[in-house]
């Protein structure tokens, strides 16, 4: 077995790996991560992913200073953010982790990601998506628009009906699915222009959207 390198008073020690960076870059865009979404990300296949990640992460935040934790109470889970970024700015929601859940998954599943936009607003601001996501699989193009459902009140897609030549303008002239992340089953939609897939909140049936 190598011994370990020794390093001299002031030289850099290379600490952060190329998987660290993949996930600093993520926290930078998303402005979070969790530890399941980092294992996603960076070590999908690894039989022991999930604890490789946390280690990895609390690396990050107890020795290379590059991340802080906060907790999410409603969902009893940890968010590890930039050390420096004011914690108001961060979007601590279960909504918003369920919406970064779907986007890591899809990075699991092979897609290459040309758009992932959050907040995406419509008609001027009068309605706004979850997110807008365009994706390749293979030879085939997919385009959503993506929703979580959190709320008890009545749920409300055909607003994106009044939006639908804008909409259908930025999917390059087609007409969009719409994904909903929703825990609620429903009998009919009220959108009369888009089709929609529903996944529950864990995405166990995540493998319809490339149907």
């Amino acid at each position: 077995m190598d011994s370990p390198k020794r390093y001299r008073k002031g030289e850099n020690k290379i600490m952060v790996t190329v998987k660290d960076r993949q996930l600093l870059r993520h926290v930078e865009e998303y402005k979070f991560i969790t530890i399941d979404q980092a294992r996603q990300i960076s070590y999908p296949t690894m039989k022991r992913g999930y604890e490789y990640a946390r280690t990895r992460l609390q690396r990050l935040v107890t020795i290379e200073k590059r991340l802080r934790i906060i907790h999410n109470t409603a969902l009893k889970l940890n968010m590890f953010i930039d050390v420096d970024i004011d914690i108001k700015k961060i979007p601590n929601s279960p909504h918003r982790i369920y919406l970064m859940d779907f986007y890591c998954k899809l990075i699991t599943s092979g897609v290459k990601i040309e758009k992932f936009e959050t907040e995406k607003q419509w008609s001027n601001k009068d309605y706004r998506s979850d997110a807008l996501c365009v994706y390749n699989l293979g030879n085939f193009r997919f385009r959503n628009l993506i929703e979580v459902n959190k709320s008890n009140n009545t749920l409300n897609l055909s607003r994106f009906d009044k939006a639908k030549n804008e909409i259908i303008k930025e999917c390059d002239g087609e007409i969009p699915r719409i994904i909903l992340i929703d825990d609620r089953t429903h009998k009919q939609y009220d959108t009369k222009v888009y089709s929609v897939i529903r996944l529950d909140y864990n995405l166990k049936n995540f493998s319809e959207i490339f149907l």
